[in-house]
């Protein structure tokens, strides 16, 4: 009877131990989340040199039709018919959609470039999304830093999405991007 009740003794002291070190562990939970949503910045926005979008940073939440990297890469939106049509037509369809906000617009000649900010509803987290509008122009240059005379590349707009905070995205700038495409071949304006 005696080492029974020492036993129970032992196992509460041992389940409260246990409550305790669990509570202690969901209580850290918060902070090592938002230690890892602060792990690395989106890198810098606005166009490179020639035209092209600024490079993704090493980390999985960015992804861009200029990306070096595979996992990072994203295709152009290629542009069926006028290049103008399609730049208005990304304007008008970014107005539209819940939380985003332009941020800064050139105008429609090439090499265009556009800014928008996407925040997310639960937590509020920004996301920086570019489109820089690369189209051949009347000289028969690429818009984009092309040699006169040369052959022009067809007319595309290059789009960029990555999160400011965190290291993983989930996937969220990728569909993101390929929610535009959707809404803009819809529309007809791309292919």
């Amino acid at each position: 009877m005696r080492a029974t009740r020492q036993f129970e003794a032992l196992m509460t002291r041992a389940t409260l131990r246990f409550r305790w070190a669990r509570q202690r562990w969901l209580a850290a939970l918060p902070a090592l989340w938002l230690a890892g949503c602060a792990a690395l910045g989106p890198g810098p926005v606005g166009q490179a040199a020639g035209g092209r979008l600024q490079p993704c940073p090493a980390a999985p939440h960015c992804v861009s039709s200029d990306a070096a990297d595979v996992g990072q890469r994203i295709a152009a939106l290629a542009i069926r018919g006028d290049p103008a049509v399609a730049w208005q037509a990304l304007r008008a369809y970014l107005v539209t959609v819940p939380r985003v906000a332009i941020v800064a617009a050139d105008g429609g000649a090439a090499p265009a470039y556009l800014h928008a900010t996407a925040t997310s509803s639960l937590m509020g987290f920004v996301d920086d999304i570019e489109f820089v509008l690369h189209a051949p122009d009347a000289g028969g240059t690429s818009g984009a830093g092309g040699t006169p005379g040369a052959a022009s590349a067809p007319a595309a707009i290059a789009m960029r999405s990555a999160s400011r905070v965190g290291y993983y995205d989930f996937g969220v700038n990728r569909a993101r991007l390929e929610a535009v495409r959707a809404a803009l071949r819809a529309s007809g304006s791309v292919e």
